[in-house]
């Protein structure tokens, strides 16, 4: 059995969003953007979407996410 996605967090821009999943697939934790449109290219990947794009993760990986992303927000590595 699949297990189920869960949002972790809503990113205003597509750039800011794929930061974090690299981030999080750096930590081994599969992470991949949904909402994004499917047409963000050139200078307006970076620009803020109407909607957000979120970044999902496995539910039975959401807890750990949220550390490693909480722990890097206290070491000032800013996260939205």
């Amino acid at each position: 059995m699949r297990d189920k996605l869960a949002v972790l967090a809503t990113y205003r821009s597509v750039v800011e969003a794929e930061v974090i999943v690299a981030v999080l697939r750096g930590y081994g934790i599969r992470a991949e953007t949904r909402g994004t449109g499917g047409m963000v290219f050139g200078p307006y990947f970076q620009d803020p979407t109407s909607k957000g794009v979120d970044v999902i993760v496995s539910e039975s990986k959401l807890h750990d996410a949220r550390q490693l992303l909480d722990t890097r927000a206290d070491e000032g590595i800013e996260e939205h």
